[in-house]
């Protein structure tokens, strides 16, 4: 299994004469040789090099030396979200949501551009200055294109999708049962799916979300949520083909007629028909171009609520 077995460090580091801060991601040539991860740092840098997201880190450009790659990125100063889910010990239902609404938009725009990202969890997504969770980390993301399947083995046990496991090829799909799996943790502190031993988590994962008893603190609207994006695969596989019109088969295909700006993510198709808020249900969609203006979507800014307090805490 491809894991996240390169040592790295991370740095803060400003421009000469300026205020101007940075984060200088340092990853040892050796270890990325000896743990065969060219093709991932390869594949990190190409796909941040196309990415112009408000919730994915912004990447400026890379350097070499003769010890070190370095990958110089946006500075998120409020850490990760998992050390504020740490210090909470859970979020409540509107902080879940606003931090949910970040990463929805992060995958609607990687899924529209054919990548899927593969490495979702609290550790991996940063907030930034003004309390936005932004998606960091592409080691594991790679552009598959639209209606295609990969076959790496790869991600973080408690968040791995079982299509992953039996190794059948999988797609958007695996990111749709990773935010299933984001938003159990983000309610109530852990993931569904833990344990000591990889294999037994493994094992877990294959039995099913159904499997799972959730705790009373899930309300129903997020435990149906939770339970239709971990058997988004299921359900595309099983679907009659006059049935599988919203749902991943149909929407690659139309996707793949329509210009990018127009595009609609597939993960969508659940969001749609089971949002955690009924009210907003019809403000899911996000044209990605006011990132060049500043302007907050309309939907992260509807959910923007509960970690800023926290955050300037923290600060």
């Amino acid at each position: 299994m491809a894991g996240s077995c390169v040592p790295l460090l991370i740095k803060q580091v400003r421009l000469r004469g300026e205020d101007t801060t940075f984060a200088l991601k340092c990853i040892k040539k050796s270890h990325i040789v000896e743990n065969r991860q060219q093709e991932h740092v390869y594949s990190e840098k190409s796909i941040l090099q196309q990415t112009n997201s408000m919730f994915i880190i912004r990447f400026f450009r890379t350097f070499r030396d003769s010890r070190f790659v370095y990958i110089l990125l946006e500075v998120c100063l409020g850490g990760e979200l998992w050390t504020v889910l740490r210090d909470m010990g859970f979020f409540d239902d509107a902080t879940a949501r606003f931090c949910t609404g970040c990463v929805l938009e992060a995958f609607e725009y990687l899924h529209t551009m054919g990548v899927v990202y593969r490495d979702l969890k609290p550790e991996n997504l940063l907030l930034d200055g003004n309390g936005y969770v932004k998606m960091a980390d592409f080691g594991f993301a790679k552009k598959i294109g639209l209606g295609r399947k990969t076959w790496t083995f790869c991600g973080t046990p408690e968040y791995v999708a079982p299509e992953v496991i039996l190794n059948k090829g999988h797609d958007f799909g695996a990111d749709c049962w990773s935010l299933g799996i984001l938003i159990f943790e983000l309610l109530t502190g852990n993931p569904p799916f833990t344990g000591a031993d990889p294999l037994n988590i493994y094992t877990m994962v294959l039995r099913g979300i159904e499997k799972v008893d959730f705790p009373k603190r899930i309300g129903k609207r997020p435990d149906d949520l939770i339970r239709r994006l971990c058997n988004f695969t299921k359900i595309c596989t099983h679907l009659k083909p006059a049935e599988k019109l919203d749902h991943l088969a149909i929407i690659n295909a139309k996707n793949a007629m329509k210009p990018h700006d127009q595009q609609v993510c597939p993960i969508h198709t659940i969001f749609t028909t089971c949002i955690l808020d009924p009210k907003i249900s019809k403000k899911l969609y996000f044209d990605h171009t006011q990132n060049q203006t500043g302007s907050q979507p309309t939907l992260v800014r509807k959910w923007r609520f509960g970690l800023e307090t926290h955050l300037h805490e923290l600060v």
